[in-house]
C-alpha cells in the first residue's frame, strides 16, 4: 500500500519580513550615533589637551600689589540752595504809591529808599498834631507861671501837663506815619523783587519788595534717620552744584534740626557756604557729599576682583606662580573700590584681571603687575 508523501514547509527568517527601507534607516541611525560619540570623544580629548597646555604655560593674569590707601564711607544727598536771609518788605501805612525809587536786581544798603507813598493826608495830620502840641505847650507854660504865683490850682496845672503829653504823643505818631510814607530797605542785600507799581494802593502789611542776602548762602539737605548718628559729628561738607559746571564748594554746619519733617522722616540740616561773588543763586540744586567715616591706611581692591558666592567673598592671590584662593572680609565701598578688612596683607599680589577662570592651585602667567588700578 502506497503512503501519501508529506510536503516539507520552510519558514522565512523574521527579519525577512522587515522592509528593506526600515533596515536602511536603522543602519543610518546607528552609524550617526557612532560618529557623534566619536566626535564628543575627540572634543573631550582636545579640551583635556588644551587644559593641560594651559596648566603647563599658566593662565594669563594681571596682578595688583596691595598698598595702604585711604577709603571713606560716604553718602551723597540732594539739597536746595537758599539765601542766608530772605526779607519781605511790607507797607507800614496805607496809601497810594507815588514813586518807585529802586530797581530790581540792584545791590542796596539798609535805609535805601524803595517807594514813596502819597503823603498829603499824613502831612496834614502831622501839621494839625503839631499845632495842637504848640497850643498845649503854650497853655502849659502860662498855667505854670500862674501856679508859681499861687494864681492857679495844682489840678489845673496837672491837666495842662497831661494835655501837653497827649498832644506830644499825637504829634510824634503823626510824624512817624508821615515818615513811613517813604518805604526803606531794612538790610543790605540784593533787591530781588519790587511788588508794587506807581498808582497802586497798598494797605498796612502788604508786601512791596523782597531783599535777599546772598553772602553767605545755605544748603538745606534731608538726613535719613539711619544716618543721623554718623552725620552728627561731621562739621565740614563738600557741596557740588551742577548748574555751575559741577563746581565744588566747602560748607560748614550751620544748623541741625531736632525733629523730622514729612513722611520720609528726614532731618533738615543747613550748611553754610561763603558766596562772595554771589555766583551761587537761590533754588539751585546741590549734591552734598558727607563722609561718615574715613580709613586712611586701608587695603583696597577694585570690586570686580572679588568673587562672591552668597555671603562668602574670595580673591585669588599669586603664591609663587600659582593661584591661591583666599577668603576675605569686605568693609566699606567707595566707587569701584572696596575695603578688605581681613584675609590679605600689605605687599601681596592679588589677581585683578583673569580671575574668573582660575582654579585654586592653577599655574599663573603674570603678564602685568600694577600698583594702582589707574594703570589698567
Amino acid at each position: 500500500m502506497n503512503m501519501p508523501e508529506e510536503k516539507t514547509t520552510f519558514k522565512s527568517p523574521w527579519f525577512s519580513k522587515i522592509p528593506l527601507l526600515v533596515l536602511l534607516l536603522m543602519l543610518i541611525l546607528v552609524i550617526t550615533m557612532a560618529m557623534a560619540v566619536s566626535r564628543k570623544g575627540e572634543r573631550l580629548a582636545e579640551e583635556r589637551s588644551t587644559a593641560s597646555a594651559q596648566e603647563e604655560t599658566g593662565t594669563n593674569v594681571v596682578v595688583l600689589v596691595l598698598h595702604p590707601s585711604e577709603i571713606s564711607d560716604r553718602i551723597n544727598l540732594p539739597g536746595i540752595i537758599s539765601p542766608w536771609v530772605r526779607l519781605t518788605v511790607s507797607a507800614e501805612v496805607a496809601g497810594k504809591v507815588a514813586d518807585r525809587l529802586a530797581e530790581e536786581g540792584s545791590h542796596i544798603k539798609a535805609g535805601t529808599a524803595l517807594y514813596r507813598l502819597d503823603e498829603r493826608d499824613y502831612r496834614n495830620s502831622y501839621n494839625a498834631a503839631k499845632a495842637a502840641f504848640e497850643t498845649a505847650r503854650a497853655s502849659h507854660g502860662r498855667l505854670r507861671e500862674l501856679h508859681d504865683e499861687k494864681l492857679a490850682s495844682r489840678s489845673l496845672l496837672d491837666t495842662a501837663v497831661a494835655e501837653l503829653e497827649r498832644t506830644r504823643s499825637a504829634m510824634e505818631t503823626a510824624r512817624l506815619q508821615l515818615d513811613r510814607c517813604l518805604i526803606e530797605a531794612d538790610m543790605d542785600g540784593v533787591l530781588n523783587r519790587m511788588l508794587a507799581e506807581p498808582g497802586q494802593f497798598v494797605s498796612v502789611g502788604d508786601p512791596v519788595a523782597e531783599i535777599l542776602k546772598l553772602n553767605p548762602v545755605k544748603v538745606t539737605v534731608g538726613i535719613p534717620e539711619s544716618d543721623i548718628h554718623a552725620v552728627r559729628g561731621v562739621d565740614t561738607f563738600s557741596v557740588r552744584i551742577d548748574a555751575l559746571g559741577g563746581q565744588t564748594f566747602t560748607g560748614t554746619l550751620h544748623r541741625f534740626s531736632r525733629s523730622a519733617e514729612g513722611m520720609a522722616r528726614l532731618y533738615d540740616m543747613e550748611i553754610r557756604i561763603e558766596n562772595p561773588d554771589e555766583v551761587i543763586l537761590p533754588d539751585m540744586f546741590a549734591r552734598v557729599d558727607i563722609v561718615k567715616k574715613s580709613s586712611p591706611m586701608a587695603l583696597t581692591l577694585p570690586i570686580y576682583a572679588v568673587i562672591s558666592s552668597g555671603n562668602t567673598h574670595s580673591v585669588f592671590v599669586d603664591d609663587k606662580g600659582r593661584a591661591e584662593k583666599r577668603e576675605v572680609t569686605l568693609g566699606v565701598q567707595e566707587g569701584w573700590q572696596v575695603e578688605i578688612l581681613s584675609g590679605l596683607t600689605k605687599g601681596e599680589r592679588v589677581v585683578v584681571v583673569g580671575q574668573r577662570d582660575l582654579r585654586d592651585g592653577q599655574s599663573l602667567s603674570i603678564i602685568k603687575e600694577i600698583h594702582d588700578t589707574g594703570e589698567l
